[in-house]
């Protein structure tokens, strides 16, 4: 049980860790770059690789104390999917942070596109201009 305990302190500490290299040495050089989008994705993954550390230390701590094989199957399975989600959030936190980066820095840029349609109303067919925005 004690081994549990190190492996979880030490997990909690990496954590933290990452957390610190990330905010007080990574994000100072990505916010001297001409756009946002490195700025963005970092604090996008963050998160999530700070919990991927603490999962991992509960994991391996986890595996430390058991000793019958099929409960340890049942946590290695429930660790797989607490990896998955934490993976599906880092893919959802990068998508956002691309189309926020997109609707800042890219879509103002670009000409808006006056289009006419034809549709059919009350009247009959008629002609009818709308604006299609680039985002």
């Amino acid at each position: 049980m004690a081994g549990f305990r190190w492996i979880v302190v030490v997990a909690l500490l990496l954590a933290f860790l990452s957390k610190y290299i990330i905010g007080a040495i990574v994000k100072p050089f990505t916010q001297k770059t001409k756009t946002i989008i490195d700025d963005l994705i970092i604090e996008a993954i963050n998160a999530p690789i700070f919990a991927a550390i603490i999962a991992g230390g509960l994991w391996i701590g986890i595996n430390r104390i058991l000793t019958v094989a099929r409960t340890e199957s049942i946590v290695n399975k429930i660790f797989i999917i607490v990896i998955i989600g934490i993976i599906g959030l880092a893919i959802s936190r990068i998508v956002h942070a691309l189309l926020e980066w997109y609707s800042v820095e890219i879509a103002p840029e670009l000409p808006v596109i006056l289009m006419t349609a034809w549709c059919r109303c009350s009247a009959g067919w008629q002609t009818s201009s709308f604006t299609v925005l680039p985002f």
